[in-house]
């Protein structure tokens, strides 16, 4: 059994801030050239907020353990399907590629008959369509009832020194507050390529870039624990004496985070400066936390119009207290002749 929405409409019961709707795909292509499609939009109320499907009917569960959904979003996020009246839930991910993807839900050792689909994205936060609706808007479709196993998710990836040079790998800079930063050719020479950050007169105290290689503005989760507390970047800034900040933060919800300082010491040439999360400027490191997104903020709690217009450049963001340079293009620490 499938369900669509080719029809225009559905028999939704929303609940705490969960509204769904049908409206016309918004994004026909790829795995979904449907005309119609579910939207779910997840307003302020609880963080469960959700809808429920009506089959119309029983569903024995016998014909499949498996459901299929096609999901549509505008970021990553945990897509959740709950079988009414039994109650079980299961968990599927969305990668925030911004096409739709098919997510799978597994309900093997599930038993008896389904009337109803319940569907809850990211639950546990509290949603804020009516003011952030790129970000709390959802389209789903095409629920099918399968008897093939869910495929084996692939393990996350490990996160590796951010070096701006692996051709396989998308770097993003996502500038705010009066930053703007791209990728470019080392200051001091060779083919390594680092990133350049131009903090503009018109720069807030809290200009930053928030620095990716996935979807969603993120990176693999960060290795740190408790006994392990230290990223390093290798920076390189006009003069001495320029508070950077690191703030490492959790993607699924920006109240988890840690962010600590570290001085340059040297102007006009790299240097690798160390940041230690056991030492934070704001909130504490907990190893319990999930760390996955980082942003870099140069000059902090200096405005524009104090300091100027400035430019900065950074690479080698590593784990550890220091990463090393990419070949070509380290200046030594010191030098004995």
């Amino acid at each position: 059994p499938s369900v669509d929405f080719e029809s225009g409409s559905a028999n939704f019961s929303d609940f705490e801030g969960g509204v769904a709707t049908v409206i016309a795909n918004p994004a026909p292509g790829g795995i979904n050239t449907s005309g119609q499609v579910a939207q779910m939009q997840k307003f302020a109320g609880q963080p469960f907020a959700g809808s429920t499907l009506d089959l119309g009917g029983p569903v024995d569960l016998a014909a499949g353990d498996s459901y299929l959904m096609k999901v549509l979003a505008q970021r990553a996020v945990d897509v959740t399907l709950k079988l009414e009246p039994q109650g079980d839930e299961r968990v599927a991910s969305y990668s925030g590629s911004g096409t739709w993807e098919e997510l799978c839900f597994d309900f093997s050792g599930v038993s008896g008959t389904v009337t109803g689909l319940t569907v809850i994205f990211d639950n546990g936060t509290v949603g804020d369509a009516a003011n952030d609706p790129d970000n709390w808007t959802f389209q789903f479709d095409d629920i099918a009832q399968t008897s093939t196993a869910c495929p084996t998710p692939p393990a996350p990836p490990a996160f590796s020194t951010i070096t701006f040079d692996d051709p396989a790998t998308t770097y993003t800079l996502a500038d705010f507050n009066g930053n703007s930063s791209s990728i470019t050719n080392d200051p001091a020479g060779g083919t390594n390529m680092v990133a350049t950050t131009v903090r503009t007169a018109g720069a807030l105290t809290t200009a930053g870039t928030t620095v990716s290689t996935l979807a969603g503005n993120q990176v693999p989760e960060l290795p740190l624990t408790a006994s392990s507390t230290e990223m390093s970047v290798r920076v390189w800034s006009p003069q001495t004496g320029v508070t950077v900040r690191l703030k490492i933060e959790d993607a699924a919800d920006a109240m988890i985070f840690v962010e600590t300082d570290a001085t340059t010491t040297v102007a006009d040439a790299w240097e690798t400066l160390t940041f230690d999360f056991a030492n934070p400027a704001s909130q504490a490191f907990d190893e319990a936390n999930t760390y996955n997104r980082i942003s870099i903020f140069f000059n902090f709690g200096v405005d524009g119009a104090t300091a100027g217009e400035q430019t900065y450049y950074f690479d080698d963001i590593a784990i550890g207290s220091g990463g090393g340079g990419s070949p070509g293009s380290g200046i030594p620490d010191a030098v004995i002749y």
